[in-house]
């Protein structure tokens, strides 16, 4: 986990080591709820409820790691 901009972003480790690491949207679930996470490049840098407006990623990491995540 890092930040950019302010807000946290979660690193997914090389693809050349795990190439099944999905790429742009995709469904996953934290806490029960389903949400859409975009994999780009090197980090999961969004999480929305399904086609919502809203990034939920870092209120998840929060509740997960305390606010200073």
């Amino acid at each position: 986990m890092s930040h950019a901009s302010g807000r946290p972003i979660l690193f997914h480790p090389e693809r050349k080591t795990r190439p099944d690491i999905p790429r742009g949207w995709t469904d996953v679930i934290a806490d029960g709820v389903t949400y859409q996470a975009n994999f780009v490049k090197v980090a999961v840098n969004v999480v929305r409820v399904r086609e919502g407006p809203r990034n939920q990623l870092p209120e998840i990491l929060r509740r997960w790691f305390g606010r200073d995540a």
